[in-house]
């Protein structure tokens, strides 16, 4: 008999490299995964501009269902040149961590330009696991999910069609394939288990893993760019006229009453307060030259007050602003906010009382307001009574106010003598004359406020809030311009506001003599968005659920909540632990007696459904009838070699009793039930005979 079905030359002709190729099936399928490992990275917001570019050649490989660079010279020497790319992005002022990704990405779409081996194949998903492993370690939107969840359901599918060709090869009857795959569709409800699998570890994994804020991975990767909040501003050249979904923080009410319907109408008309720029000049404005003050929160335990001598009889509401680690580290307040409350030690003030955090910290910053929430009750004054000094001059400079400003603001001042009448007159016009559009025409030259008023009569909020600081300075009345962001979008799920990037706002700060500074927003109200039919009500319904679950317990989820869920963990177990030893002491003999049943019942449980051998009933049964039995620890593919040695069957056999232990191999691994190869065992054993 010839080794081709030994035990040893069959498992080493299974295992060989070459036998094991890439199908275009599978090669499609790693493929889309690593496609879902792209979008991930993109949910992050950075590197999309590589993402994008990478998305073509993935789309063309996705297509052909093969690489298109087929040379692995020509993908070696692209990969010593993507490294080279990725040291010079490191050095630079990219991220270590984005630099890292951006190079996993790269590395991942040439690996699979050569996957036409299983061994390639496996580098591509390990490769793609680690760029989704990266994102989760960042500090994640919502949005991740909804290309991890894909990921997941395509990830299963890969390993079951690797699995699929592990058994086939295994077999060795290549002309089998369609009982080989019959076997393993005969069960797709596996599908669904290995995805509900693949869901407990990632969950696991994300509340017992120690969250990346602890080792300072977030500090980088969730910094974000903020717009419009640097030294100067200009207008028409983006400032806040971005539309970007990033979000820049959300705000939680700390009271139960404060998401009342009556409350909840008051709160929407907020204004989160940033920044303001004083100075004007061609069309841009700039920040003032002031001093700024570092605070020591330590000696009053983290509190800092905005609002002096406040009524007693005023009641306060309270609300946690969750704010990401952006650049400029901007505090944002809403306005009336009396007190702020912080974890850090010192934080920096400025005389206009913009407020910064100092130095860099992981993740987000999380601090409490305690505010009023009704109307600010202001207290007029006439023009003629101001009596400005010192720093308070700045706010009425007019140098760079183009004449027909002054004459236009001498017209609606016309006949008013207090300061709340010409901001009420100058807030009519500008929204009774202008239209409130992001698609502004800009100047080719000249003052673009100026242009705004008399030419386009057309503007987003900066250019409002411009045109009435510069018409109120006309007026001889202090105003400023101030950036920062509206209360933006209510989630009734999680029960908090959403701000993010698309609602930052520009609006105006006018100076009262006995009331301070008063928030007057010039821009017409927005247009709300209402659902169309009711398909649409249940769509956002559903995103307002996911997106409150996905804060509530992802995103709000940080270290010292992880610590806090072991503590609860460890007092549950200690006591439960308790209660339990205390029963048992008292109720020892029912607890015995109660364990000796069970363990009889599973004994008979055990030799009454005793599981069946590997080995097929009808194989079994034609050994009986053989005058060599089958040792124990045999193959069929060895026992049949042995069978040949000693001459129980002639030579003219031996490419029957081959199929046969194919047979055996494809029922045992579960590629053809028992009865299908119980049908084509038959009509080979009638070839074989009996001897």
């Amino acid at each position: 008999m010839t080794g081709e079905i030994s035990g040893s030359s069959f498992n080493s002709s299974v295992w060989r490299e070459e036998a094991f190729k890439v199908t275009p099936k599978l090669f499609r399928l790693v493929v889309l995964m690593s496609a879902f490992s792209l979008i991930a990275v993109y949910t992050t917001g950075y590197s999309r501009g590589l993402i994008s570019l990478l998305a073509v050649p993935v789309i063309l490989m996705l297509f052909f269902g093969r690489g298109l660079l087929r040379k692995p010279s020509l993908v070696q020497i692209l990969s010593l040149t993507v490294m080279f790319y990725s040291l010079y992005s490191f050095r630079s002022q990219v991220s270590g961590v984005v630099a890292l990704v951006e190079f996993t990405c790269l590395i991942l779409v040439l690996q699979l330009q050569v996957a036409d081996r299983t061994r390639t194949v496996a580098g591509a998903i390990v490769l793609s696991l680690m760029l989704i492993l990266a994102v989760a370690a960042m500090n994640v939107n919502f949005l991740f999910p909804l290309s991890l969840f894909p990921y997941l359901v395509v990830t299963s599918l890969t390993l079951s069609e690797i699995s699929f060709l592990w058994h086939q090869n295994l077999a060795g009857n290549k002309a089998s394939n369609n009982g080989l795959k019959a076997g393993f569709m005969a069960k797709p409800w596996k599908y669904l288990v290995i995805l509900i699998a693949y869901m407990v570890v990632w969950v696991s994994l994300f509340y017992l893993v120690p969250r990346s804020d602890a080792y300072g991975l977030a500090s980088e990767t969730s910094k974000r760019r903020l717009t419009g909040f640097s030294d100067s501003l200009r207008l028409g050249e983006g400032g806040l006229l971005e539309d970007n979904p990033t979000v820049v923080m959300r705000i939680r009410p700390a009271e139960g009453s404060l998401v009342s319907p009556s409350v909840l109408r008051r709160m929407r008309s907020k204004l989160l307060r940033g920044t303001t720029f004083p100075n004007y000049a061609g069309g841009r404005w700039y920040r003032a030259q002031t001093r700024r003050y570092f605070i020591d929160l330590r000696k009053t335990h983290g509190q800092f007050v905005l609002i002096e001598n406040l009524p007693a009889k005023k009641k306060l509401h309270q609300v946690e602003i969750i704010l990401e680690n952006t650049d400029p580290p901007v505090i944002f307040v809403p306005d009336q906010t009396a007190t702020a409350e912080f974890d850090a030690s010192f934080i920096a003030v400025e005389t206009d009382y913009s407020m910064y955090f100092l130095g860099k910290t992981s993740g987000r910053r999380i601090y409490l307001c305690r505010l009023l929430i009704d109307p600010i009750e202001v207290m007029d004054s006439s023009v003629d009574s101001l009596d400005l000094h010192g720093h308070m001059r700045m706010y009425l400079s007019r140098i760079g106010i183009d004449e027909r400003i002054q004459s236009l603001a001498d017209r609606i001042a016309s006949g008013s003598t207090t300061i709340n009448q010409r901001v009420t007159a100058t807030i009519s016009y500008l929204q009774k004359n202008c239209l409130y559009s992001l698609y502004e025409d800009k100047p080719v030259s000249g003052d673009p406020t100026a242009h705004f008023l008399f030419n386009s009569k057309s503007g987003s909020c900066e250019h409002f809030a411009s045109a009435m600081t510069l018409l109120l300075r006309a007026m001889h009345i202090p105003a400023r311009p101030v950036n920062g962001y509206s209360m933006g979008e209510w989630n009734d799920m999680g029960g908090f506001f959403t701000i993010r990037q698309r609602h930052a706002h520009t609006w105006v700060e006018v100076f009262f003599p006995n009331s301070g500074w008063v928030p007057f927003d010039p821009s017409p109200p927005a247009e709300i968005d209402e659902p169309d039919n009711e398909l649409e009500v249940l769509l956002v319904y559903l995103w307002e659920i996911y997106e409150g679950n996905w804060f509530n317990y992802v995103y709000n989820f940080d270290q010292n909540t992880q610590m806090i869920g072991f503590k609860k963990i460890t007092r549950a177990v200690d006591e439960n632990f308790s209660f339990l030893i205390n029963n048992l002491k008292n109720h020892f003999v029912i607890i015995f007696l109660l364990l000796a049943f069970v363990f009889i019942s599973l004994k008979r449980f055990q030799r009454k459904y005793k599981p069946t051998s590997w080995i097929p009933d009808w194989y079994y049964d034609w050994t009986e009838t053989l005058e060599v039995r089958r040792n124990g620890w045999e193959t069929p593919a060895e026992y049949h070699c042995r069978l040949l040695e000693l001459g129980v069957f002639t030579p003219d056999k031996e490419v029957e009793l081959k199929k046969l232990a194919q047979l055996v191999d494809q029922s045992s691994l579960g590629c053809q039930s028992h009865f299908q190869t119980r049908e084509q065992a038959m009509k080979i054993l009638e070839k074989i005979g009996k001897r």
